[in-house]
């Protein structure tokens, strides 16, 4: 479900024209971000670990490859759509300004990729714009100044990390480099990426896979194309050529999936159109790339900007160079280290920017070495939680992450009753980056036998946000290997649901095979207790396709699997969810059944058919605790449904307990308008 925003201040309006030159300045580039073991593990392609595999683009050192790149992008953000014409406007009266802009942006160059070393599974390479022109303009006024700027700035060398099957992993700029010129950058990567299967083509010629442009990580398809469409161009002689036509039929989405009682106003891009190209397999050369690729930008349902990139990419030539220049390059891209970090293609480098910097402020003076300190007089010391120290690390995790390491290494030997290995683990998940990731494994190898340390260690992993397979898989061993002690399983089992959670959005098949995996050993389950916890972890991943495996156990026999299906249900919106949970409120015989359903149903939206159900029970449950918790939450609905006054001034004259009758004269106190009104 989708909320819409109608009518807001004019200082929602100001923010908003906020909103509308972020999306402005992403649009001038092309692309209009508007916002921006015993277990079977999630199914991984063949990693490639030598560069006798990188068939397709015949890649090795000193191997430079040059194209014309000729791109084109009209783009537009009309916000009108949501906020024009708002209440209290007078007839006449100009729109706020900002709302509403067209943008044309423009470049040809010839972009050389040099190829410099490989490395783990990837080439390292040198992209470098020669011959560069940029057009930029703004609702039909040419920039020339900002033109310039861009071109000056998009002249340099900068690094890609690119597999052998022609996907870019990252790129890493100059500091120098402005945030739209690198946006430009990103662009032109994406859009110009041909990306070959791991496993070789299909004998259909058509493959899906995932990649990465400035927009996000979207679902590509490719197709190859009759014979005859891969001819060479007129007056050109290129040798045997294949053409596909490249899709991107959607992007996935990164935003969690709305639970009962949150505020969600869904943001979608929609992609059209697709490219032709035409690649030369016995030279391992792209050869062309033409079309037009359309994104439409969308908030809920309203329109706010679209974005139409045109492009035409020619091969021009393949050579080689020097071992020196080879090794001058490489010397640039070490002097990076330190001073630029390799991002994704879909980052958005003004919000990383101003992430650095929040970053850099949080940090402040400090260093490892002194933080080190802090945590170990935080161990000495008596007092609360720490927040400033843990935002910290934080921090220096963020700007520093070959830092995640070294604390890692103290987090393998630090009681896990400790406040430092409590700020150190919390703040390594909550970081949650590839390194903070591999420092988390590292530690949990290292405590295998810990119960504590592991217990604290597993829950952590709820708050990683993407997480890598290396460490899906470290969970799963211990989730579903049987090897470790039942709390350490059992603590597993809520992490992998949590996970899950956190995966579906970017990646739903890797959540699903997650929830596949706990249905099926759920299904082995000797016990009512350990059913119950499986139906706790599959209730952590808000997952709206195990519903009915839920449902299902709503009429078991046990006490303690009906309290924990209903519990389970509390982050799940399908239609049969609120009358499950009714049911299980007003008929339940048992009352931790009915107690978790008042409980669950605190958190969703009221409706007319749950205010009924919940009017009824803080009336008639035996039960002194639902009544209570029943209570309070027809006392958060009093806005919507000032009708529940009458109930709870009913609750606080007549109910047999002291404990509730105080409660509900408790809410009268604090709604004295109301109760006043009623007088």
């Amino acid at each position: 479900m989708t909320s819409e925003i109608k009518n807001p201040s004019r200082g929602q309006i100001a923010k908003w024209r906020w909103v509308a030159a972020g999306v402005a300045a992403l649009l001038l580039s092309g692309l209009a971000i508007l916002w921006g073991g015993g277990w079977i593990s999630p199914a991984r392609s063949r990693v490639t670990t030598s560069p006798a595999d990188a068939g397709y683009y015949r890649f090795e050192p000193g191997v430079r490859i040059i194209h014309r790149i000729d791109y084109r992008s009209q783009g537009a953000t009309d916000f009108l759509a949501v906020f024009g014409g708002q209440k209290g406007q007078r007839k006449g009266e100009p729109q706020p300004p900002g709302l509403s802009q067209k943008f044309t942006t423009g470049v040809r160059a010839d972009q050389s990729v040099t190829v410099l070393k490989w490395k783990e599974g990837y080439w390292l390479a040198a992209v470098r714009l020669e011959n560069l022109e940029v057009n930029y303009a703004v609702d039909g006024r040419e920039d020339a100044v900002q033109a310039e700027a861009l071109r000056g700035e998009m002249s340099g060398d900068l690094f890609i990390r690119v597999t052998p099957e022609g996907r870019i992993l990252s790129v890493r700029f100059p500091p120098a480099m402005g945030n739209l010129s690198k946006s430009f950058a990103q662009t032109l990567l994406g859009i110009t990426q041909f990306v070959f299967p791991k496993k070789g083509i299909p004998d259909d010629g058509r493959w899906e896979l995932e990649e990465e442009d400035q927009v996000g990580r979207s679902v590509v398809l490719y197709e190859r194309l009759p014979s005859d469409n891969a001819a060479p161009p007129p007056g050109k002689s290129v040798g045997e050529a294949t053409s596909f036509r490249k899709t991107r039929l959607r992007y996935l989405s990164t935003q969690k999936k709305k639970i009962p009682g949150e505020f969600s106003l869904q943001q979608t891009t929609v992609p059209k159109g697709s490219l032709v190209a035409r690649f030369q397999f016995g030279e391992g050369n792209l050869i062309s790339m033409a079309g037009t690729e359309v994104e439409e930008f969308l908030f809920g349902d309203k329109r706010v900007g679209h974005a139409e990139n045109s492009l035409r990419l020619e091969f021009l030539r393949r050579g080689s160079v020097s071992s020196p220049e080879v090794a001058e390059l490489r010397n640039r891209f070490a002097a990076l280290e330190g001073v630029s970090e390799d991002i994704a293609l879909s980052t958005n480098v003004s919000r990383e920017a101003g992430r650095l910097a929040i970053e850099r402020s949080a940090l402040g003076e400090a260093t490892t070495e002194t933080l080190m300190e802090d945590l170990k007089a935080a161990d000495r010391s008596s007092g609360g939680y720490d927040t400033k120290l843990v935002r910290r690390l934080q921090a220096l995790f963020r700007l520093y992450p070959g830092t995640c390491a070294t604390f890692g290494k103290e987090l393998a030997r630090a009681d896990p009753r400790s406040r430092s290995f409590e700020y150190v683990s919390g703040a390594l998940a909550v970081v949650g980056h590839a390194k903070a990731q591999e420092a988390l494994i590292e530690v949990i190898r290292a405590r295998r036998k810990d119960v504590s340390a592991m217990i604290q260690l597993i829950s952590t992993l709820a708050d990683v946000p993407d997480p890598e397979p290396a460490l899906v898989d470290t969970l799963g061993e211990i989730a579903f290997g049987r090897r470790a002690e039942e709390q350490v399983i059992v603590a597993a089992w809520y992490a992998m649901g949590s996970i899950a959670r956190n995966l579906e959005p970017a990646h739903p098949k890797r959540a699903e095979q997650i929830l596949d995996a706990l249905v099926r050993e759920m299904g082995k389950s000797p016990s009512n207790s350990k059913t119950a916890h499986f139906l706790s972890a599959l209730g952590n991943s808000a997952s709206d396709k195990v519903v009915p495996v839920i449902l299902k156990h709503l009429a078991d026999a046990s006490v303690t699997v009906r309290a924990a299906a209903v519990s389970s249900l509390r982050l799940m919106d399908t239609p049969e969810v609120e009358p499950a949970l009714l049911r299980a409120l007003t008929a339940d015989p048992e009352e931790p059944v009915r107690q978790q359903a008042a409980t669950a149903l605190a958190s969703r939206e009221m409706t007319e058919t749950a205010f009924t159900a919940q009017t009824s029970a803080v009336l008639k449950d035996p039960s002194q605790m639902v009544r209570v918790t029943v209570l309070r939450t027809l006392a958060r609905a009093l806005d919507r449904y000032p009708k529940a006054l009458s109930v709870i001034r009913r609750v606080a004259r007549e109910d047999a307990s002291d404990d509730v009758r105080n409660v509900a004269k408790e809410i009268l106190e604090r709604n004295p308008g109301e109760e006043k009104g009623k007088k």
